[in-house]
């Protein structure tokens, strides 16, 4: 998980993080959390340093210059132990069913690691609220135009540690990001470009049926 300026927002964010992992422990699934402070400010890392010194679920903290979400995911990535990673930043709200409902689709296919999985159903709240149903890939009849024109697939997803090897994360200010393409409204730029680029080298979006995930949608920045 990501923080920047987020402050009162990461306590809330954590716990339901920590809540998910800690169910997915007691089935004895290995787990880490990390929380990646890129550049924050201070009511950011007071609130981080505090949830990880009264945690009973160890959370590691690693600081990083601001240099944007996609630098700060890759660096917690690399110091991971563990094979699969959820991407979120503080806006992404975990929940205990969609971790369970993961890992038990990676347990029964073969081709897990090829597959980034999402929730199919987004609730956003705060500044608006709405439902976002989120297509599987083999629903789309075009899947790389369809992700090159929209942003498909926001908020959290749980992948191998192989795919962002394969495929990483780029920087926002990094040449190939967008590569000369319109970024559709609203959309984050690191993930559109870093969904669109897994399925040219052949990974797969799936998208669990009957879970959903929660994101706080935040007033744009002035």
């Amino acid at each position: 998980m990501v923080a920047h300026d987020e402050g009162p927002s990461v306590p809330a964010a954590v716990h339901c993080a920590l809540a998910a992992l800690g169910q997915l422990q007691q089935r004895s699934t290995p787990v880490e959390a990390w929380l990646m402070l890129h550049g924050a400010d201070r009511a950011t890392q007071v609130a981080a340093h505090h949830l990880a010194r009264s945690s009973d679920l160890p959370i590691r903290l690693l600081r990083r210059r601001r240099h944007g979400p996609a630098e700060a995911w890759m660096a917690g990535i690399r110091q991971t132990n563990v094979p699969w990673i959820a991407l979120a930043t503080v806006d992404d709200l975990l929940t205990a069913p969609w971790f369970t409902e993961v890992f038990a689709a990676i347990r029964s296919l073969s081709e897990a690691r090829r597959c980034i999985y999402h929730p199919s159903r987004l609730f956003a709240f705060e500044v608006e609220q709405r439902m976002q149903c989120l297509p599987d890939q083999q629903e789309l009849q075009h899947p790389l135009a369809a992700s090159l024109s929209q942003e498909l697939w926001p908020g959290t997803c749980v992948a191998h540690r192989s795919v962002f090897q394969a495929c990483p994360l780029l920087p926002e200010e990094h040449p190939l990001l967008l590569e000369g393409r319109p970024m559709p409204s609203g959309g984050d730029p690191v993930l559109w470009s870093w969904h669109s680029r897994c399925l040219q080298q052949g990974f797969e979006h799936r998208v669990l049926e009957g879970t959903c995930q929660f994101r706080r949608l935040r007033a744009p920045r002035v």
